[in-house]
């Protein structure tokens, strides 16, 4: 049996004890300094990936409220350009179509029917103006046809029509036989100008409701 002699000293056993120990307490704090840098740097990319996410939500939320913002504007001009032709109506406008048919209705005998109703607004040249002024005459042509029993209701609508106040000339185009249902009747066509540059008040027919407008006193 071959007995084994230990020649290094004691001292040197410690040492390199000691140098073991070191060496297992080294690779521990490297080990461990290893995953806290990959776990900061874990972090780091999570924390990057919400701060990109944070962007684009931030983005996508300026885009959409510029959008909004666009769209209010729009909106408003919208409103803005409604208003002004509103306006622009009502100034160059001084009766509306209704204010018309009211007056053509109103003075309509009860023996009177009509068939045919057109409203045609034209412009006329104005020959001899002073400088300044609008060489221009704005006007709205009703041209009514209708049936009456009788050559006399026509001539009355044609009066009432002329003195209601709305229309500047009313003239009968023709009146000629008719036959409605195998009954003879007369059959006509009228023409009622109202003049676009009078201004006119608006008053309350006697016959009517006091919220109808059945004639117009210039």
């Amino acid at each position: 049996m071959i007995r084994q002699v230990d020649l290094i000293p004691s001292r040197c056993h410690e040492a390199l004890g000691f140098r073991a120990w070191v060496q297992g307490w080294i690779a521990t704090y490297a080990l461990v300094a290893l995953l806290v840098v990959a776990m900061a740097i874990g972090v780091r990319v999570r924390a990057e990936r919400i701060d990109r996410e944070l962007a684009r939500l931030n983005d996508e939320v300026r885009e959409r409220f510029e959008q909004n913002a666009e769209a209010k504007a729009l909106l408003g001009e919208l409103e803005s350009i409604g208003a002004s032709v509103t306006r622009y109506e009502a100034l160059a406008w001084p009766l509306s179509s209704g204010v018309v048919l009211d007056g053509l209705v109103a003075a309509l005998p009860e023996a009177v029917t009509l068939t045919g109703l057109g409203l045609t607004p034209r412009e006329l040249r104005v020959s001899g103006t002073k400088r300044g002024e609008r060489s221009v005459r704005r006007e709205l042509v009703a041209e009514v046809e209708g049936i009456a029993r009788r050559d006399s209701e026509v001539a009355e609508y044609v009066s009432g029509l002329q003195v209601s106040g709305l229309f500047t000339s009313v003239t009968l185009d023709y009146a000629r036989s008719a036959d409605v249902d195998g009954v003879a009747a007369r059959s006509f066509r009228l023409s009622a100008v109202v003049d676009l540059e009078r201004r006119y008040k608006l008053v309350a027919h006697a016959d009517l409701q006091a919220e109808d407008i059945a004639e117009v006193q210039p």
